[in-house]
């Protein structure tokens, strides 16, 4: 609120990738997730397993989540998506053979606000890490109870 300019900017952009994205809303809280996970930001964790949870992943989800692509009980489509989480985060790009993989899912639409959700939401939580923000304490007294 210390810049309402740019603010008023940035949830525009946020509003057309969650909760008015194209993508399934599922895998779209699961890559916020991820990449929340990947920047370590406690206040994105914590907002999204919440906003996970209401959209339908479950908890045994949001633990495979953390642990990463090569837990057993992710979906094939899920493994892809936190694979390209990853890669986008360690590379600051996606490898050809997970792009192919993703190709076979999704169409060049939804490809493209799959790349712009992962570059936001790493934007974010450079943010949120940055400046110190705390998680409120009835999210932060759920996450602890999960």
């Amino acid at each position: 609120m210390h810049n309402p300019r740019v603010l008023r900017g940035m949830m525009y952009m946020a509003s057309k990738l969650m909760p008015f994205g194209e993508l399934d809303r599922i895998d779209t809280e699961l890559v916020i997730l991820r990449v929340a996970w990947n920047c370590r930001s406690r206040y994105e964790w914590g907002q999204h397993v919440d906003l996970g949870l209401r959209a339908g992943l479950t908890i045994d989800d949001i633990i495979c989540i953390a642990e990463g692509p090569d837990t057993m009980g992710l979906g094939k489509n899920q493994v892809v998506l936190l694979q390209a989480c990853d890669e986008f985060h360690r590379d600051r790009a996606i490898s050809d053979a997970v792009w192919l993989k993703l190709s076979e899912r999704f169409n060049k639409r939804l490809m493209l606000e799959l790349l712009f959700l992962m570059g936001f939401y790493e934007g974010l939580a450079g943010v949120l890490n940055s400046t110190g923000l705390v998680l409120d304490d009835s999210l932060e007294s759920k996450l602890n109870s999960l």
